[in-house]
């Protein structure tokens, strides 16, 4: 009789036994939320935010990539919210003009997200980063329109920070995604 391998007999019980080596479809999300916030610049903020979603513990990429798109839309949304509201109270006419200009970009954020919903959809990856790339550039550029003369103070800078820091995990997910790293 042949004699088995020495290696193939650890690896043949662990195959037989059904309580070891047991890996997890939550311990495989653990490891893909870990691989994409590695590959952000802000690890500590991508793991909170990506675990906020509750189909983040089962998730693979794609679904990844729309918890990504559902968070903009919920932090453009609420901020959207904020921005009418401050407008509504503020008696700085300056504040006012660059609360508008964010309005504005907001507004058009919302138009992204349904892009990338469809680009996701439709398996458009590299459209996806683009449609990301657009979001953050629109949260960049409400929070300097705040620096221009005469500067003001922005009310919402961390939320123009959690849009930008979000689209920076969509479009990771994106080259994780299209297969570029």
């Amino acid at each position: 009789m042949a004699s088995l391998h020495p290696f193939l007999l650890p690896l043949l019980f662990l195959l037989i036994n059904p309580f070891s080596a047991r890996i997890t479809l939550a311990q495989l999300s653990d490891e893909l939320v870990e691989t994409v916030c590695s590959r952000t610049n802000e690890h500590d903020f991508c793991v909170p935010a990506l675990l906020s979603d509750a189909r983040s513990s089962t998730a693979d990429l794609p679904t990844l990539a729309q918890v990504t798109i559902d968070l903009v839309v919920a932090n453009a949304t609420d901020t959207l919210s904020h921005i009418s509201s401050l407008i509504s109270t503020s008696t700085d006419p300056v504040l006012k003009s660059y609360l508008n200009d964010c309005l504005t970009q907001y507004q058009g954020m919302t138009i992204e997200t349904d892009k990338a919903t469809k680009d996701l959809e439709s398996k458009r990856y590299s459209t996806i980063k683009i449609d990301m790339a657009t979001i953050g550039y629109a949260a960049l550029e409400c929070e300097t329109r705040f620096e221009k003369e005469p500067a003001r103070v922005s009310p919402i800078t961390t939320r123009n920070e959690n849009i930008i820091g979000i689209e920076q995990i969509g479009e990771v997910i994106s080259d994780l995604l299209g297969g570029s790293s």
